[in-house]
């Protein structure tokens, strides 16, 4: 019996420890998608002098889509994203330092998506707007937030807009599918319950699947790097703050 035990046990061992090799090494890979993503993306980049300041700096990518960012030639700073476009930061800097950064390695940090304006019979929301669930001491569900908490360096010192095409009748879809979970409880469990509860990046994909976009191609858990580095999603704004603390703005434009 206790051989029988042993060998269950170093079989048992084996089957976790090849999952888990399995897994850091798919996400390995989609790191290295997304920064191959990324430098394709601002490298494409032309510096606009007209719009810069010592502070913030412009570079546009030529496109002739939608808006996407919002320019104010007050605080020379932008709004970023367009409607149904996908806000999203891979460092994760909220919870603990060590937390921290295995949750960035696996995970990635937070994703919301900008609801453009907006009205139902129950809710009205401004472009300026966007919808997250995250879990806080103080809010443990889905509510609508600022794009402001996205322009500072405060919660995210980069942060990516990520675009997906689709007709106005599809964006009317998706919005109201992901309005819908409006004050649903987050899922802090990520693997189960995703019925009645969503996560960050959860949230977006599920209301992209209703429009038949899979924005989660492992058909594991969806991470922030499966929203970068889905077929479905292309990377259409992109901001960092370099070391002192000049914020560096590329967008379709």
């Amino acid at each position: 019996m206790r051989k029988f035990l042993k060998i269950s046990w170093i079989v048992l061992r084996s089957i976790l420890l090849f999952i888990f090799l399995t897994f850091t090494t798919c996400v390995i890979v989609e790191h290295i998608s997304k920064d191959i993503l990324v430098n394709q993306f601002i490298n494409k980049g032309v510096y606009q002098e007209e719009l810069s300041t010592e502070k913030i700096k412009y570079y546009k990518i030529s496109y002739d889509g939608s808006p996407t960012m919002v320019y104010n030639p007050v605080t020379h700073d932008c709004y970023p994203g367009g409607k149904g476009d996908i806000l999203v930061s891979a460092e994760q800097t909220t919870i603990a330092p060590i937390l921290n950064e295995i949750i960035t390695f696996y995970a990635g940090g937070h994703a919301a998506y900008c609801v453009g304006d907006y009205q139902d019979y129950s809710v009205k929301v401004e472009d300026d707007k966007t919808i997250e669930t995250t879990e806080t001491l103080e809010i443990h569900s889905a509510k609508i937030y600022s794009k402001e908490d996205w322009m500072t360096n405060k919660y995210f010192n980069t942060v990516i807009g990520l675009r997906v095409d689709m007709t106005e009748e599809e964006y009317e879809m998706v919005t109201s599918v992901i309005m819908s979970y409006l004050d649903d409880p987050y899922n802090s469990t990520f693997f189960f319950n995703t019925t009645n509860a969503k996560y960050c990046s959860d949230l977006i994909s599920s209301g992209f699947s209703y429009i038949g976009r899979n924005l989660n191609r492992d058909s594991s858990t969806t991470s922030i790097y499966d929203l970068i580095v889905s077929p479905e999603t292309y990377i259409s704004y992109y901001h960092y703050f370099d070391g002192n603390g000049v914020k560096h703005i590329y967008y379709l434009g």
